[in-house]
């Protein structure tokens, strides 16, 4: 093993033996981390949703709001609503 690894050096797979031969460690950072999903919520429907939880509908559980949600013609599942609130 060369010296320059440590001990717990994991190995980078083709592409990133590539990579980090060709862009040093620059070639390592993973830009899919700076690209935004096209299904992440919009901004303001987020703050719509959780404004009207805490106005409306506190001490309802995730289940009991996210029925709300469906039936008024919310679109994101239960897990987003959960992790939201």
């Amino acid at each position: 093993m060369p010296a320059h690894f440590s001990p717990h050096h994991r190995p980078l797979g083709r592409l990133g033996d590539h990579r980090y031969k060709a862009y040093g460690l620059d070639g390592l950072i993973d830009k899919r981390l700076a690209q935004v999903s096209p299904r992440r919520a919009p901004v303001d429907e987020v703050i719509r949703r959780v404004d009207r939880h805490r106005s409306r509908h506190q001490g309802w559980n995730v289940k009991h709001y996210t029925a709300r949600h469906k039936r008024e013609g919310g679109s994101r599942r239960t897990t987003w609503v959960k992790n939201t609130l």
